[in-house]
């Protein structure tokens, strides 16, 4: 089994997306080249839409992570009216956060609240 680390992002603030992004860096710095998922919940997905003012910020980081994915809980943006195609073109959708997080667990991987 690989190691790998799923980030759950719950938080309301849409520029925690930042901070969870800084953290799986300094996670890969010690760890590198692991699969590292951050899971974005409620209103941190309000963060992954194209329009925000740290967008640009964003992908800056997430370029240098290559392992790093962004998914977006489908049942958030529906909670926030957020279209999907409205997000960052390197975010990623599951239908239910908190199944994928679950199901990451059950494989295996290392869960970190952010």
């Amino acid at each position: 089994m690989t190691n790998s680390v799923v980030f759950q992002l719950r938080s309301a603030d849409e520029q925690s997306i930042l901070s969870a992004t800084k953290s799986a860096r300094n996670l890969l710095q010690q760890l590198p080249d692991i699969p590292v998922e951050i899971v974005c919940q409620g209103g941190s997905v309000l963060g992954l839409q194209r329009d925000t003012e740290w967008a640009e910020k964003l992908l800056e980081y997430l370029s240098k992570l290559e392992t790093v994915k962004i998914l977006a809980c489908e049942n958030a943006l529906a909670s926030h009216e957020v279209n999907a195609a409205d997000l960052l073109e390197v975010v990623e959708t599951v239908p239910a956060g908190v199944a994928h997080i679950a199901q990451r667990q059950w494989d295996g991987w290392a869960y970190l609240p952010v």
